[in-house]
């Protein structure tokens, strides 16, 4: 089985006070939102947001330099990139299990779900005229497997072929219907342009030719403009004349700039967003749907996290309500780990209503069963040795550090000692990778759309790495071992519907008996829109796909009429 990829989910530097305004230089003018002369609103350009600094002209969407990471969420590249470059299907984080056909209209799974074949739309063309077929979708599987560089999606396969025009046949060593997210993730590029590039590792593609929507129009360091593309196979997409992402050198000032009104839609952490965003304009909308979940991630190899009854004492201890309001996010409710709603339907009847509670008599309690005894100091000790152990975060990453501010005195308050171990963001993935660290915060299960997804991010042991080893693991940092685990995950791949339910059932019990990690919070695809001209958001009434940025919300918009 492939290691799916990891990605540190950046939690969006949260300012503690929103600030004056402080524009970026050369920034096209914000909120330069129009409407046609006959009020069709077919004009309409719309002004988005991101962070960025010295922003250069490659749309290579398989690159971490892709300006195309400027128009939302990177982990895939299709919500990334989809504005201009799209993939076979679209997956929706915050409804599990719900995939939308895109550039294919259909699949199938066959051969003990070890052959794929996907069956593509018809009529679709690339932007500059040149029809799109199954070649170019073969192409770009071949693409990944020659250029392992650009494979950040991490698929693996065997052979691919195309039959016909229409249609696409994907072979895998061994079954890999559980990683179904990535392979409809990957974004398609074309063969008569990309097959004549010498190296696509470096190749900054520098005018995006794609079957997406809108076509790249301008670009400087400090933004570009998409703008509608005539031809676009959806008929009578998108409804809007265009998109303007504007680039700003920090989350402070792209919170600024949001909250005064500058930007109609970005994915950002807006502190106290109901009095600093909400209550000034009726139209502006603030929403961060339950796509993963977060907490206190432990070392497992090390002491004393490794103790089952300091995790069940430390959980028993947090006030999970004040940590999601540190962290402007939901709190974890239900003991699965998993977030709800969006993964209600897959909860096993047994944990429904099991939910997370604090009490701190208990958890002392735990802790003195455990042969933990008070110090002078006020914290417990076993064997001469304190309960204590450091967090390791980024330190610049302020949402985190306030939910911490709120943590280290709850576990004070059973008798545990909690330091905080703040590093540069570009340390973080190796440190934990490499087991150097004693927990994390701040790691959360990045958009996944499954419970096998979910649950074998963060406690596969068939991705465990010893402490010490040079390689570094990217799942499983918490270095989990369970032999029933082990199982389960091994049979998942190939067992029957039913059968994966079930298993699927067995590892939330693992979770809820073993806490592997600590949930606190639910992890968010953080949004805001401001829709006085459009219709058609993304909404808690109608999570219909994610809230940020992508092409999906962009071809549901419509002007106020």
């Amino acid at each position: 089985m492939s290691n799916r990829p990891n990605w540190w989910l950046k939690a969006t530097v949260g300012a503690a006070t929103v600030l004056t305004v402080a524009t970026t230089t050369g920034v096209p003018a914000a909120s330069a939102s129009n409407r046609s002369a006959d009020g069709s609103g077919s004009n309409i350009i719309i002004t988005a947001a991101g962070e960025a600094v010295g922003m250069t002209r490659v749309f290579n969407p398989y690159l971490p330099t892709t300006a195309l990471n400027l128009a939302g969420n990177s982990v895939l590249n299709g919500p990334a990139s989809g504005f201009i470059y799209e993939p076979l299907a679209q997956v929706n984080y915050v409804r599990s299990g719900d995939v939308i056909p895109w550039l294919a209209k259909s699949w199938t799974w066959s051969n003990g779900n070890k052959t794929l074949t996907w069956h593509l739309q018809s009529g679709v063309k690339w932007s500059d005229g040149q029809p799109f077929s199954s070649a170019d979708v073969v192409f770009t599987y071949n693409l990944m497997k020659k250029y392992p560089a650009l494979n950040t999606t991490g698929i693996q396969f065997s052979s691919v072929s195309a039959p016909n025009p229409d249609t696409v046949v994907v072979n895998f060593a061994s079954p890999y219907s559980q990683n179904f997210d990535l392979i409809a993730g990957l974004v398609i590029v074309p063969e008569h342009i990309w097959a004549s590039i010498k190296n696509p590792v470096t190749f900054a593609d520098p005018d995006p030719v794609g079957t997406g929507p809108f076509v790249l129009s301008t670009f400087s360091p400090q933004g570009y403009l998409l703008l509608k593309n005539p031809d676009y196979w959806q008929k009578g997409k998108p409804e809007i004349g265009g998109i303007r992402f504007v680039a700003f050198s920090d989350n402070e000032t792209q919170a600024n700039a949001i909250v005064e009104g500058q930007i109609d839609w970005a994915a950002d952490y807006i502190p106290d967003a109901s009095t600093t965003y909400l209550n000034r304009s009726r139209y502006n909308n603030y929403w961060v749907p339950e796509a993963g979940s977060d907490g206190l991630e432990p070392n497992l190899d090390t002491w004393p996290l490794s103790d089952l009854q300091v995790r069940r004492a430390i959980s028993l201890g947090i006030n999970r309500d004040a940590i999601a309001a540190a962290r402007n996010s939901p709190p974890a409710t239900n003991a699965t780990g998993l977030p709800v709603p969006s993964f209600s339907s897959i909860i096993a009847p047994q944990y429904k209503n099991d939910n997370f509670y604090q009490n701190v008599g208990e958890a002392k309690k735990l802790l003195v069963d455990d042969g933990f005894k008070m110090g002078s100091n006020g914290y417990y000790e076993k064997n001469g040795k304190e309960l204590s152990f450091s967090v390791t975060f980024p330190g610049a990453y302020t949402d985190i550090a306030a939910s911490m501010s709120v943590f280290v005195p709850e576990m004070k308050a059973i008798g545990v000692n909690v330091t905080l171990d703040t590093v540069p963001a570009n340390d973080v993935n190796t440190l934990t990778g490499l087991g150097k660290f004693e927990s994390t915060s701040g790691y959360p299960v990045a958009y996944v759309p499954t419970g096998w997804s979910f649950y074998s991010e963060m406690m596969n042991p068939q991705f465990y790495e010893p402490i010490g080893k040079n390689e570094p693991t990217y799942q499983d940092i918490e270095r989990f071992q369970d032999p029933t685990a082990l199982k389960l995950f091994n049979e998942y791949p190939s067992a029957s519907p039913a059968e994966q339910n079930s298993i699927i059932a067995q590892l939330e019990g693992i979770w809820v008996n073993d806490l592997p990690v600590i949930t606190m919070i639910y992890w968010g695809d953080y949004a805001e829109w401001n829709s006085r001209q459009l219709t058609g958001w993304a909404t808690p009434s109608n999570p219909y796909f994610m809230p940020s940025p992508n092409e999906v919300v962009a071809l549901r918009l419509q002007p106020v009429h």
